[in-house]
């Protein structure tokens, strides 16, 4: 990922500097679109009935052993399948395409602190061939260790193994995927909504459809409050993410990604203001 900081020339030998966090921004845009698309479908296309056929019309038959017509009880769970792997691929977009994001926010960040310093551009960077968590850790390696932030870095790591072993094994857990005593943990940050009624009563509502207010609810309140989801998989188990936990680890993603644009922001605004003081002094 290139750098999103730049100098560009002016009359009578003057530079100034540019920071295109609007380039930057639509990185992570595009990434979440494309992955909400790709889940959707992913979601989608397996709620229909389970297909008979899977034969390409194709001039050309190959035959590699595969039942045409597929036998009705092996149907479902060929869908099933074909659900956990799509969905894995889409997580993969997801996750590859933060990391992405994050990498061109580290360059960038390199630039500006190199021209605050010496004046000038850092020049060429080093390939981010880190994972998606660890480069998330790099970017936020001068945070406190106990921060948020690092625990989000293994809230990235266990959705990483998650699509992972979505996309290669059918979402079955196996032994390589285990790495917290025996057990393959996936985590993210959700929200759930709570309605406090008239008589004091706090009623949690339902993630997996939208809330209809009606006459018997005014007067009531609602709240938002913030929450860790947590999936413990041994073994032999199989992931199953429903739809709304699909849409919390979009948007998971997204709170990320809007965090590091704040941070850049924060960043650009210091480096303008120090640029401009050294041009008074």
């Amino acid at each position: 990922m290139s750098t999103f900081a730049t100098l560009i020339s002016q009359p009578g030998g003057k530079q100034s500097f540019h920071v295109d966090l609007t380039g930057l921004e639509t990185v992570i845009q595009i990434v979440l679109r494309r992955a909400s698309i790709f889940l959707g479908y992913a979601v989608r296309v397996s709620e229909a009935p389970p297909l008979a056929t899977v034969s390409l019309g194709a001039a050309v038959e190959l035959s590699v052993g595969v039942p045409d017509p597929i036998p009705p009880a092996e149907r479902a769970a060929y869908q099933q399948e074909f659900r956990n792997w799509s969905i894995g691929q889409g997580l993969i977009e997801l996750d590859q395409g933060y990391q992405r994001f994050l990498a061109g926010a580290l360059d960038t960040r390199a630039d500006i602190r190199s021209l605050i310093s010496v004046g000038k551009l850092s020049g060429r960077h080093k390939p981010h061939l880190a994972n998606t968590w660890e480069t998330h850790k790099e970017f936020y390696a001068e945070a406190q260790p106990n921060s948020d932030q690092h625990e989000d870095s293994r809230f990235l790591r266990s959705l990483g193994n998650a699509r992972n072993c979505l996309a290669h094994d059918a979402g079955l857990v196996l032994p390589r995927r285990l790495f917290e005593q025996g057990s393959m943990p996936i985590r993210w940050r959700g929200q759930d909504m709570y309605q406090t009624q008239l008589d004091g009563a706090c009623i949690l509502l339902p993630r997996d459809r939208s809330f209809q207010v009606e006459t018997k609810d005014i007067g009531s309140t609602l709240e938002v409050r913030h929450v860790i989801r947590e999936m413990i998989l041994r073994h032999g188990d199989r992931i199953e993410f429903s739809q709304t936990d699909l849409s919390e680890i979009i948007y998971f993603y997204q709170t990320l990604a809007m965090q590091v644009s704040s941070e850049m922001h924060r960043l650009t605004s210091e480096a303008i203001d120090a640029m401009n003081a050294a041009k008074v002094t």
